[in-house]
């Protein structure tokens, strides 16, 4: 996650220099490991409750781009039908009207 995409991002909901500050104050925020501080790049803090909404204003235009692109793909009130599917589907039915079970097991090996 680039933290000026996301900053960007948050600069265009929130007006409030102090808030944008403090946010990229915290992305720039690092870790200590075996006792050496580590900065961060990228990413979201762990474990902080601001991560979680930061990723989500991250993701809102991916999430309006499948939406949009869901819209113009969808097409029609079914789904189309598994052709092999179906046919299992036919032959188990033949199978349960004879009374067969054996060979539709059978059938269903053999695929």
């Amino acid at each position: 996650m680039n933290h000026g995409v996301l900053m960007e991002m948050v600069r265009a909901k929130v007006k409030c220099d102090k808030t944008c500050s403090l946010v990229l104050s915290l992305l720039r925020s690092g870790y200590v490991l075996d006792g050496r501080r580590y900065t961060r790049s990228v990413g979201t803090p762990q474990g902080s409750v601001l991560g979680p909404l930061l990723f989500n204003i991250y993701l809102t235009p991916l999430d309006r781009l499948m939406e949009s692109l869901m819209e113009k793909h969808h097409v029609g009130v079914r789904r189309r039908t598994n052709p092999p599917y179906n046919k299992a589907i036919r032959e188990k039915a033949k199978a349960l009207k004879k009374g067969d079970m054996g060979s539709f097991k059978e059938w269903l090996a053999v695929q």
